[in-house]
C-alpha cells in the first residue's frame, strides 16, 4: 500500500518534474536532451550481456571509476551501462570512460519505466553506488530476477535520518537487495536497522580510497602552472555553491593583502552559475574565465574554472586546495582528491556528506579545517609562510590514503558471487 500511494504521488509530480527539467534547461541546456531515457527508453539492442552501474552524479562517478575499471578488465565479455541523474555526472562519464561505456539518464522511480529500462538492457546484475533506494527500481529488477548489489554504501547522518521517516517504504525494497558493501560499520549498522537482511551486508570500505590519477593530470597541471607563474601564490576553491563564493572572494582580498601576486582559482559546483560567478570576481578582482584561454595570465588575481572536467588539472596547478560546499551547509564534497594529487586540503566546518572522511584527515593531521572566510585566508597565509607544515599535512594524507586501500579488491571479490 506505501508503494502504491509512493508511485501515485510520483505519477503526479512527474509533470512537473519534466516542467522543472526544461526550466533548468535555460540555463543549462543539457537538462533539455535526451529526457526520453528518463521515461526509460534506454534504446538498446538485446544480444549483448550487460551490468547496469548507477551512479547519481560527478561524486559518484568518481567513485565508481574504479570499480568500473576493474570490473572491466575481469570481465570483459560485459558492456556496462553507466546512469546518472545529471548532466555534470554524464559529462564526466565521457570524460573518464569516452566510448567504452554506455550512458543514459537513469529512469524516474515510476514501475512502467524502471520496467522499461530494465527490459531494454536486460542486465545480469544492477551495481548501485553509494546510496540511492528506489523502491519500485528494486521492485522492478527483483521481478526479472536481475540481482541488486549496492557497493561502497553510504548513509550520511542526514541520508540516514530522512530514509528512516519512510522506513515502512524502503524496508520492502531492501529486502529484495542481494547483497551490500558498506563502507564502515556504522553504514552497515544503518542500513540493517532501515530493513536489509544482515547475512548479506558486507564492510568493506570506502572504494574512493582506490582511486588512481588519470594519465596526464600532473602534466596538465604543470603545464598551467608554467602560464599562471611558477613563483606566485595558488590557491584553488573547488566546488563552491551559492553564498560561498562571497566568502571565499572576502578570504581572497585578504590573502592578497598579505601575497599581492597571488592567484585564486575558483570552480564553481555547477556549471549554471559560471556566469554569475565570474561576474561576482570581475567586480572585485582582476579576472579571467579558463574559457577565454590561459594566455597572459600573470596579471590575473581570479581565475574562473568554467569547464567541466578539468578539477583535477586545476588542482594540479594550485599549491593550496580549499574544498567547497563546506563554508555554506552544503556537505561538503571530495577531498581525496586533491589528496591524491599531494596538496594541502583545507575544509569549512559543513562536510556532514564526508563526515567520516573528514574524521580521519583530522585525526590524522592530514588536512585543516575552518569555521571562516577569515579563518580560511589565515590558514592560506600560514601554509604558504611555513613549507614544513604544508609538506607535513601532503605525507600524512598520502599515508591516509595509502592505509586505507584495499575496499576495491574486496568489493569485486563479492561481485564475483553475482557475475
Amino acid at each position: 500500500m506505501r508503494r502504491l500511494i509512493y508511485t501515485l504521488l510520483l505519477i503526479l509530480l512527474l509533470p512537473f518534474v519534466l516542467i522543472r527539467l526544461w526550466w533548468r534547461g535555460k540555463s543549462n541546456p543539457a537538462y533539455r536532451l535526451r529526457i526520453s531515457e528518463r521515461l526509460g527508453d534506454f534504446k538498446l539492442k538485446p544480444g549483448n550481456r550487460r551490468l547496469w552501474v548507477h551512479a547519481v552524479s560527478v561524486g559518484e562517478v568518481n567513485a565508481a571509476v574504479p570499480l568500473v575499471r576493474k570490473i572491466m578488465q575481469a570481465w570483459p565479455e560485459y558492456e556496462i551501462v553507466l546512469t546518472t541523474m545529471t548532466p555534470t555526472g554524464a559529462d564526466q562519464v565521457k570524460k573518464q570512460f569516452a566510448n567504452t561505456v554506455v550512458h543514459r539518464y537513469v529512469p524516474y522511480d515510476i514501475p512502467w519505466l524502471t520496467g522499461r529500462a530494465l527490459d531494454q538492457c536486460l542486465p545480469d546484475a544492477l551495481i548501485i553506488i553509494e546510496t540511492e533506494i528506489w523502491p519500485n527500481w528494486i521492485h522492478s529488477a527483483d521481478k526479472r530476477n536481475i540481482p541488486v548489489i549496492y557497493m561502497s554504501l553510504r548513509l550520511s547522518d542526514k541520508s540516514f535520518s530522512g530514509y528512516r521517516k519512510i522506513r515502512g517504504l524502503v524496508a520492502p525494497a531492501l529486502a529484495k537487495v542481494r547483497m551490500i558493501a558498506a563502507q564502515t560499520e556504522t553504514d552497515a549498522r544503518r542500513i540493517v536497522e532501515l530493513g536489509a537482511d544482515p547475512q548479506i551486508v558486507n564492510v568493506t570500505g570506502n572504494i574512493k580510497y582506490d582511486a588512481e590519477l588519470a594519465d596526464g593530470v600532473l602534466q596538465a597541471g604543470e603545464a598551467l602552472r608554467g602560464k599562471i607563474g611558477e613563483s606566485r601564490l595558488v590557491w584553488i576553491a573547488a566546488s563552491t555553491h551559492d553564498n560561498e563564493d562571497e566568502q571565499v572572494l572576502q578570504a581572497h582580498a585578504r590573502v592578497l593583502s598579505s601575497f599581492p601576486e597571488s592567484l585564486l582559482i575558483i570552480v564553481p559546483r555547477h556549471p549554471e552559475r559560471f556566469d554569475r560567478v565570474f561576474n561576482l570576481c570581475a567586480q572585485q578582482f582582476r579576472s579571467r574565465r579558463r574559457t577565454q584561454g590561459d594566455h597572459d595570465l600573470s596579471l590575473i588575481q581570479v581565475y574562473v574554472g568554467d569547464t567541466m572536467g578539468e578539477l583535477l588539472n586545476l588542482y594540479a596547478a594550485s599549491d593550496i586546495c580549499f574544498v567547497g560546499g563546506s563554508l555554506v551547509a552544503h556537505g561538503g564534497q571530495n577531498v581525496l582528491e586533491p589528496m591524491l594529487i599531494g596538496r594541502p586540503v583545507i575544509v569549512g566546518p559543513h562536510m556532514f556528506n564526508f563526515s567520516r572522511i573528514t574524521a580521519q584527515g583530522l585525526e590524522h593531521n592530514a588536512l585543516m579545517q575552518v569555521s571562516s572566510a577569515d579563518q580560511l585566508a589565515q590558514k592560506i597565509i600560514e601554509l604558504t609562510n611555513n613549507q614544513t607544515l604544508r609538506k607535513q599535512l601532503v605525507e600524512n594524507a598520502r599515508i591516509l590514503l595509502q592505509s586505507n586501500k584495499g575496499a576495491l579488491n574486496g568489493s569485486i571479490k563479492l561481485l564475483q558471487n553475482y557475475i
